[in-house]
């Protein structure tokens, strides 16, 4: 029997992006983009491996359970480029379980981030982070672990989003032994290769699918497998109140070296057959901003799997529900691949209209319109991001409207608009159409 964990999920990072929570800085202290945040929890996991006779045999077991965890990160931007930055964090929990559950479980990982942004059009990202978890009165499930990431992600036209990472995991299992005069104990080496492609439906929400070939190793020939894992997900609602990511995925692995045995006469015999499992799950983490500060967050995960070796198939509910508090939260801002023109007005879900203006070295961008009266002190425009776009939120009433930007005092032709037309002075303005 294997146990369902709860996923720590190493999307590719604009959907990190897309997660993000509110802008929430601490006016009294300059610190750089971060956050130290406590997190208390409790819930219900109906397939716990346990011993619960204490004779050392594990079993799956129903138990409730109570949790709480901290999460400390920093980011730091690089040079004056602006075009790299590093994160650098620890977390750590603490878990007790109920009924016939294990004593404690105890998580302690840290990790080291830097993203790069190598053009508008590539972000490159490398991830470390290295950990150890630990069951109590059980070093079965022990394990220290090492995990180094990499990814590249670029748009494709506007709103989508393309990239390919690899995975490298060194896991450390001191608890089961695989030879009990050497006293080793088990060690693997998983690696992953991954494609994926996300849609930006929204600044807050994304729709992604993904595909991953997963290969470990093993100084235990048992425990070596490999085989795809599937996967959709999606995130939408609003940061300042409620926010949900959803997804399911599909795994099959396939054990080369674990045999299978039929029964003949009063003996198992080795057939040419070999362990084959495939998991299938579901989940939804939703959450609440209720003050500035404090947030409720509930998470439920739905497990099947199926194996031609019946001692491995099981079905798993872990049901969370919690509270979290920011003691200090200060967002960084977005480093995404930046698609490329056309930056046309676009209708938000609201009813206004969206502008933007790539303008990366500009000190200061205003819209300006027919519906303004063309006036250069009534729609300054926010920016720029890591991407050098400038942008801004407007009513614009119905009709077809002109419209321009003005950078650092110079009137400029706007990039992406429906159509364009002279000005009469010698410079052109964008046409705007009611019917956006």
């Amino acid at each position: 029997m294997i146990s369902f964990h709860h996923r720590h999920f190493t999307a590719a990072t604009l959907a990190a992006l897309l997660l993000a929570g509110p802008l929430r800085s601490s006016a009294s202290i300059a610190l750089p983009p971060g956050a130290f945040t406590l997190r208390a929890d409790s819930g219900f996991d109906s397939e716990v491996l346990s011993d619960p006779t204490g004779l050392g045999v594990v079993d799956a077991v129903d138990a409730p359970f109570a949790s709480a965890a901290f999460d400390f990160h920093l980011s730091r931007l690089g040079p004056a480029t602006r075009k790299s930055r590093f994160r650098t964090g620890v977390r750590a929990s603490l878990t007790r379980y109920g009924n016939d559950g294990p004593k404690s479980d105890t998580d302690l990982r840290g990790h080291l981030s830097w993203e790069r942004r190598i053009d508008a059009d590539l972000l490159a990202n490398l991830r470390a982070e290295i950990g150890r978890f630990r069951r109590a009165d059980l070093p079965l499930f022990d394990w220290d672990f090492f995990d180094i990431e990499g990814t590249l992600t670029r748009p494709i036209g506007e709103r989508w989003y393309g990239g390919a990472g690899g995975t490298y995991t060194l896991l450390d299992y001191p608890g089961r032994l695989i030879d009990n005069e050497s006293g080793d104990g088990e060690r693997d080496h998983r690696t992953d290769g991954r494609l994926f492609l996300v849609r930006r439906l929204s600044p807050t929400a994304f729709l992604e699918g993904s595909a991953t070939w997963r290969s470990n190793a093993s100084n235990d020939t048992l425990a070596e497998y490999d085989g795809p894992i599937m996967e959709v997900r999606t995130a939408f609602g609003r940061p300042e109140r409620l926010r949900m990511l959803i997804y399911a995925s599909a795994a099959l692995r396939s054990y080369p070296s674990y045999p299978l045995f039929e029964a003949s006469g009063d003996t198992l015999v080795q057939t040419t057959g070999h362990r084959k499992d495939t998991t299938i799950w579901f989940g939804a983490v939703s959450e609440r901003t209720i003050r500035p500060r404090l947030s409720l967050l509930v998470d439920i995960a739905l497990l099947h799997q199926t194996s031609n070796v019946s001692s491995f198939e099981f079905d798993q509910v872990r049901v969370t529900a919690g509270v979290r508090v920011d003691l200090w939260r200060k967002e960084a801002s977005a480093m995404v691949a930046a698609a490329t023109p056309p930056l046309a007005p676009v209708r938000a879900a609201s009813g206004r209209v969206l502008f933007l203006c790539r303008a990366p070295r500009a000190g200061k961008v205003i819209l300006v319109g027919g519906w303004n009266g063309w006036r250069a002190d009534l729609q300054p425009m926010s920016g720029p991001d890591e991407a050098g776009i400038w942008r801004i939120e407007v009513d614009v009433p119905e009709g077809t409207w002109r419209y321009a930007f003005i950078i650092d005092g110079e009137w400029v032709k706007p990039e992406g608009a429906m159509r364009y037309e002279a000005d009469g002075f010698g410079g052109v303005l964008g046409i705007l159409d009611g019917g956006l």
